[in-house]
């Protein structure tokens, strides 16, 4: 953000404010009044604490791997109550708090999980309902885990939702600076930020007006989010920012074009906020560069994965784990060993090797390699 906002004029960071003390940027803007405003990611974190269902399958997930069933395909559906307060009406999901879902799955799940596991027969259906949790778990035929669940991130509350909170808390910060007071808004996956009105619950423009009749200092609001593009088919087709900006009828006309301009010149974002997000957290994240194509004679590989491990800055164990070959057991059918430990095994040897480029955005070249047929001389004695 504050490279982005650089092209528009001069910019501080950390700037000191009235209650000692700081806001993220300062800039001025030739033939503009001084721009002061704090910058806020906001998620749904808090809420997904309280419903956690990317946790519980997880969880559940492990569990059948556990109970030696592997990667059992199941699906779960989530029963949902309603939580009554002085604001109004909050959905949520009945699933245990996410520091008890371990435990929970422990006592309730495991059990039947090892129950399946002497009959196998499909479809195998658990149902839970009880003052601690409600859903159906059901084990079903497939590769795949999935479910469904009432939404519970949608805002139904103006003034109770993670943006109202992360504005009201801001507000605070850029109160009595000299110059345009704002606040920066960007994506960390939060359906306040993206709420239609005619979505149900209450739409983000609600939420951000609420927001400037409630605190009469604050002159503009910026809100930045990732959006994901999809074709026919809910196929994905990569990621745009976009831009919106409420602000005082007092400012120039041209005010809200100014910083759309500004975030124009922002990266092209690669993933999802979501995703993102949850990339920056693994404790071994890289910059995902070249990933891999294969098939039965071919694989197709980002180049730097191989110079890392010629190089020995990454070992054969990471490549491994980088794309997922180091799962355990095996699925037939499915390319999830080392292809390079197949070739060896097999005795094929490359037989054409290419070089082609990769996408702008990974900053790599994939080498494709192309295997021969079995050849005695690098072949086990049978």
């Amino acid at each position: 953000m504050l490279h982005a906002f650089s092209n528009g004029g001069s910019i501080k960071h950390e700037v000191g404010n009235a209650s000692g003390g700081s806001i993220d940027l300062q800039v001025s803007i030739p033939g503009m009044q001084t721009i002061v405003a704090d910058i806020v990611t906001v998620s749904d974190r808090g809420l997904r604490e309280i419903n956690p269902i990317g946790a519980m399958m997880d969880e559940v997930s492990l569990a059948l791997r556990e109970a030696g069933l592997g990667y059992q395909a199941y699906r779960i559906d989530v029963f949902e109550a309603e939580k009554r307060t002085s604001k109004g009406t909050k959905r949520v999901l009945r699933l245990p708090v996410r520091n008890e879902l371990r435990q929970h799955i422990e006592n309730t799940l495991k059990p039947r999980f090892l129950e399946f596991a002497e009959k196998r027969v499909l479809p195998f259906v658990i149902t839970v309902d009880d003052e601690n949790a409600g859903y159906q778990l059901t084990l079903v035929e497939g590769e795949f885990a999935g479910g469904t669940y009432a939404s519970f991130d949608a805002p139904t509350i103006v003034d109770r939702n993670p943006l109202y909170r992360a504005l009201k808390d801001k507000a605070a910060k850029v109160a009595k600076m000299e110059g345009i007071q704002g606040v920066i808004v960007t994506d960390g996956d939060s359906q306040s930020l993206r709420q239609s009105s005619g979505a149900g619950g209450v739409s983000t423009d609600a939420i951000v007006s609420r927001f400037l009749d409630d605190f009469d200092e604050i002159e503009f609001v910026l809100l930045i989010t990732v959006d994901s593009r999809n074709s026919r088919g809910n196929v994905h087709q990569g990621h745009d920012l976009k831009s919106r900006v409420w602000f005082r009828k007092h400012l120039p006309e041209n005010f809200g074009e100014i910083l759309h301009d500004l975030v124009r010149t922002l990266p092209k974002p690669i993933n999802s906020a979501l995703n993102g997000g949850r990339r920056a957290q693994e404790a071994q994240y890289e910059r995902p560069y070249g990933g891999i194509t294969r098939s039965d004679r071919m694989v197709r590989i980002g180049a730097r994965h191989l110079l890392e491990v010629l190089a020995g800055r990454k070992t054969v164990a990471q490549l491994n784990s980088n794309f997922g070959w180091d799962r355990e057991p095996k699925r037939a059918g499915i390319f999830d060993e080392n292809p390079f430990e197949v070739a060896l095994r097999e005795g094929r040897l490359p037989e054409m090797v290419n070089v082609y480029p990769a996408d702008e955005l990974e900053n790599d070249v994939f080498v494709e390699i192309r295997f021969g047929e079995a050849d005695p001389a690098v072949s086990k004695f049978k």
